[in-house]
């Protein structure tokens, strides 16, 4: 569509001004709903400008994403996209990014009605707060400087009343282009490409709130209990003291009494006049600025755990500054969880692990990084399903190297039990101290700098620091701030009364934090992860993995052009524009294709790479998790944490990623849910040692542990019991070893494990392929990213395997709840190798379940229940249901249920 065209087009909508949002009354705030947005860029053709006045998607929205918003197409700006066509190949690339190297303007009408403007309380001031501009911007009220705001995470407080007339408004937010070197945006360093316009924009809502003279804000809640966990069960023997503690500031000139009151109730009641009350009388000088506190007691309190170790129960502290005449001034609410997190440091040399805990038990990490959506939408549906995600592959942990979410993520995180370890970015601006010299010695922090980091850590701090979700928070990633940095982001951190751990990077460069970021990225063998050596399971591995999480083929197809599926399974070092920016080690799939090709052979068709990928990816993941898990509480260096690297990504990648951008979840998924069982038994790569975990709170006895080595050909090797097993809490230990191990065979070999309870119902189910020889490291040829393999294992004898018949039936569970059970049988004996289940309706679509287990191998012989649920079960189409399996040497057939 040519310029013209496009403007001609433009013509034809009605013109809107600006969005109009009413001013609260003291005592209730608001967040503005909408803005509209227009470039400062004078360069545009004529008429152009007049009608650019683009309305944000809602109260939050960089640039791009309200360009991009379907409310918004067309525009002269960018070209129409829809989100499949913007994904798709390399479209993405353009994106002209020149209109977003000029300032951009929100606009919004704020409107004073009468009843506030004639009220005859001189002290009403109305005060507009920010949360979030990237990454800096300058605010207009009627045209008057309010102020200037730098740092995409700061937030502040403005007392905009004395422009403020009665009727409408104009508010404007200038933003300015994003300079990742210069500025504290948030940056994407390796991740993926940047977005065009680098993340510009107002992209947290801005709050606007009346209030009778003295204003509160941040909110936080100090719990005082030694240890939580002596609280039997979570509730009952001991009250537990709550210090609610509260910024005020008096913006009138005159002095103010008052009542510093409110009240703590427990949030599994509807009966909000209920719980403790408090009130403190409090008298404020003209302009004070303090910190009020009150203390109350809870009686037979319930605890906070993290998932599968207890429920989740919350209380909320509902507060307000009350004048001494009756007149509300302003509110404050914010929800927390009694809980308690410590950190233990332990020594090795010259270097030290960190160990948490909660509530007194030891918490083993079980974690991956989280990455917002590259044009930073958010969209909580979507988010609800990515935790969703980690609590069904047996996570507890997320990581947020920056990309700090909005307040309803951490709400979300505190309502379903999942960990948040929370902390600034690397590279950039963020990271230019004197020890980075690439940074520092072109972009060295200013005065102002410090400032600004300062006082985003404070903005931020009081905004987590009620979340019984936050486990830590890390000052810096890659590199530890600087000592002035590092006292100054102390100084916000005691300000905000943060009480969960702080830790000073996610690695040990420059001095030892605690925890190590020593790699790998890329591939490395399922061998590696029982070494001694960088990122083996020891310690704590603050962001690694095999850099895995090829999405299946229908994910694919989405997002690749014909020919750079051609690329991807005939090109072993192919650049791909959907792996890592061209220039990083990670533009191409050059090391994990080595290890497909070397180990498997090379793949025939599209449609075999892709199934490969799910083997290799599925073992990769597995193999880390297991490690991490079996060496937890070993003597010596234990394993105490592994976080990794990614959850997800923030667009379509073909790496890094447990579950796609799509929210599909393929091969490496399922090695993750099988590797973090929370009760589970396990092989040792190395050793062939087996061993059980258990990653719960409760003991468990009389387990048995059974143990079949099986030959391609079917034929059992090797067969054990174990019994009598006993399971204390978070731990693991050794119970049997295979013997003979690996070699002692000829060839590829099954090994299945088994663990079950006294009454002989598996509690977990676990069947590897093993070579007749590991993969050979070279540990002294490592790299930041990988440790190169001499000789690869040898799996391809697995290609040749002779087609088995598996019989397929299935069952929907009732209740409508969306339950469905599928049995396979092996009915050779040749075992069934990697099979993958799928569920798809009358037109062929494939139906979004959460299976509990896939890509499952069957011995012969062997019959396996696989159970699920339909996601958005109330949405499913009209017509019978279809399951469907495939494998590496199973048909693909399917049965109606």
């Amino acid at each position: 569509m040519n310029l013209l065209l496009l403007l001609s087009s433009l013509l034809l909508l009605t013109t809107t001004t600006t969005a109009t949002t009413f001013i609260p009354h003291p005592g209730n705030r608001i967040t503005i709903p909408t803005w509209h947005i227009q470039p400062t860029n004078t360069t545009y053709p004529p008429n152009t400008l007049n009608y650019l006045n683009l309305t944000t998607p809602d109260s939050h929205s960089t640039i791009l994403a309200t360009l991009l918003d379907p409310q918004n197409q067309p525009n002269p700006i960018i070209p129409p996209y829809n989100e499949s066509a913007l994904f798709h190949s390399t479209t993405l690339s353009t994106i002209p990014t020149t209109p977003f190297q000029s300032p951009w303007l929100y606009t919004t009408t704020l409107t004073l009605p009468h009843s506030i403007s004639s009220h005859s309380n001189t002290n009403t001031n109305i005060i507009l707060s920010t949360h979030g501009i990237s990454s800096r911007g300058d605010i207009f009220v009627n045209n008057v400087p309010i102020g200037s705001i730098s740092g995409a995470y700061n937030g502040q407080e403005y007392d905009i009343s004395p422009e403020i007339k009665e009727g409408e408004n104009e508010v404007q937010v200038k933003v300015y282009p994003v300079d990742y070197t210069r500025d504290f945006g948030i940056g994407w360093a390796d991740w993926n490409p940047p977005p065009p316009d680098k993340g510009m924009g107002v992209w947290r809502g801005v709050e606007v709130r009346g209030v009778y003279g003295v204003a509160v804000q941040g909110l936080r809640v100090v719990v005082v209990v030694g240890d939580v966990a002596e609280i039997e069960g979570g509730s009952g023997g001991k009250d537990v003291k709550v210090r609610v503690r509260v910024d005020v500031k008096n913006w009138g000139e005159g002095s103010v009494k008052g009542w510093f009151m409110g009240r703590v109730y427990d949030n599994s009641t509807d009966d909000t006049s209920s719980g403790v009350q408090f009130a403190e009388a409090v008298t404020l000088r003209g302009g004070e600025v303090t910190t009020l506190e009150a203390e109350v007691t809870i009686k037979n309190p319930n605890i906070w755990w993290p998932a599968t170790w207890g429920k989740q129960d919350m209380y909320t502290v509902s507060a307000n500054f009350t004048l001494s005449d009756g007149t509300l001034s302003d509110t404050a609410e914010c929800s927390f969880g009694i809980r308690s997190v410590t950190a233990t440091f332990t020594d090795h040399g010259d270097e030290k692990d960190v160990s948490f805990n909660v509530n007194g038990y030891p918490f083993h990490v079980r974690g991956a990084g989280y990455s917002p959506d590259i044009f930073l939408r958010f969209d909580i549906d979507r988010v609800r399903t990515l935790l969703q995600a980690v609590l069904d592959m047996g996570l507890n942990t997320m990581r947020l190297e920056g990309k700090l979410e909005h307040p309803q993520f951490y709400d979300l995180a505190d309502r379903m039990g999942i960990m948040v370890l929370a902390g600034w970015e690397c590279c950039d601006k963020w990271e230019a101290w004197e020890y980075n010299t690439d940074l520092s010695k072109n972009y060295p922090w200013t005065n102002t700098d410090y400032l600004t980091a300062q006082a985003m850590l404070t903005h931020t701090s009081l905004t987590l620091q009620p979340h019984p979700c936050i486990l830590a928070f890390l000052l810096g990633s890659d590199y530890p701030p600087n000592p002035r940095a590092t006292t100054l982001y102390t100084t916000a951190l005691n300000h905000s009364d943060w009480t969960a751990p702080i830790i000073s990077s996610a690695s040990a460069r420059i001095h030892p934090s605690g925890m190590k970021m020593l790699g790998p990225y890329d591939w490395v063998p399922p061998n590696y992860w029982y070494g001694e050596r960088l990122g083996a399971a020891y310690g704590f591995g603050s962001e690694q993995g095999a850099g895995v999480g090829t999405p299946e083929l229908p994910s694919l197809r989405r997002f690749l052009s014909e020919e750079e599926l051609d690329r991807l399974w005939k090109e072993k070092n192919a650049g791909m524009y959907h792996m890592s920016p061209a220039g990083s080690q990670f533009h191409t799939r050059g090391v994990y294709n080595a290890a497909l090709w070397g180990r498997f052979g090379k793949p025939k068709s599209l449609e075999e790479y892709v199934f490969l990928a799910q083997v290799v990816d599925y073992e990769a993941t597995r193999a880390e998790f297991e490690a991490f898990a079996v060496r937890q509480n070993r003597s010596g260096r234990a394993a105490t944490g592994v976080v990794y690297w990614m959850l997800n990504s923030a667009w379509p990648s073909l790496h890094w990623q447990l579950i796609d951008y799509y929210l599909k979840r393929g091969g490496a998924y399922y090695g993750v849910k099988v590797g973090a069982r929370g009760v589970h038994v396990a092989v040792d790569y190395e050793s062939g040692e087996v061993y059980v975990v258990n990653h719960g709170v409760e003991r468990g006895e009389g387990r048995v542990v059974v143990v079949d080595v099986v030959g391609l050909d079917g034929k059992r090797l090797y067969h054990e019991e174990v019994k009598s097993v006993v399971m204390g809490p978070t731990m693991s230990k050794k119970v049997t070893s295979v013997v003979p191990w690996v070699g002692g065979w000829d060839g590829v070999v099954f090994l299945r494990l088994l663990l079950k309870d006294s009454g002989g119902e598996v509690l977990s189910r676990n069947v590897y392929t093993l070579p007749g020889r590991l993969d050979v490291l070279d540990w002294d040829e490592s790299t930041w990213y990988t440790t190169p393999v001499s000789e690869y294992a040898d799996f391809s004898a697995l290609r040749g395997l002779p087609t088995v018949e598996m019989g397929v039936s299935g069952k929907m569970g009732g209740g409508g709840g969306g339950g469905v059970s599928v049995t396979l049988e092996n009915r050779d004996k040749v075992p069934a190798w990697f099979v993958r289940l799928s569920m798809v309706d009358e037109a062929g679509g494939e139906v979004d379940v959460w299976w509990e287990d896939n890509y499952v191998s069957v011995l012969g012989g062997e019959k396996v229940v696989v159970s699920g649920r339909v996601n958005n079960s109330g949405k499913m189409g009209i017509g019978r249901m279809r399951v469907v399996v495939e494998g590496g040497n199973v048909r693909r057939r399917g049965c109606y249920i």
